[in-house]
């Protein structure tokens, strides 16, 4: 709902989470994809140090909308050193 929005809820989220699966699965990478004008989305893996590895044309469909999809990654090791 509106009154969560602009809190750094998911940003927060997705870094407990990422943590989490470095520490108790391995993980080595991860990925976070979202349509290429949604700049509050795009906000987030920005924010935590994520990298623009592509822009996938008509890569995302919103209902009957379809949009271009950004596609962000990090490697487990860069996130390590970014947080220490």
């Amino acid at each position: 709902t509106e009154e969560h929005e602009g809190k750094g809820i998911i940003t927060r989220c997705i870094s407990a989470l990422m943590d989490d699966a470095i520490d108790e699965m391995g993980i080595e990478r991860f990925v976070i994809g979202c349509a290429a004008n949604n700049q509050r989305s795009r906000a987030v893996p920005e924010r935590l140090g994520y990298r623009l590895h592509v822009t996938q044309p008509n890569g995302e469909v919103v209902g009957e909308y379809v949009y271009d999809r950004t596609i962000y990654g990090i490697r487990s090791t860069g996130w390590r050193e970014r947080n220490k």
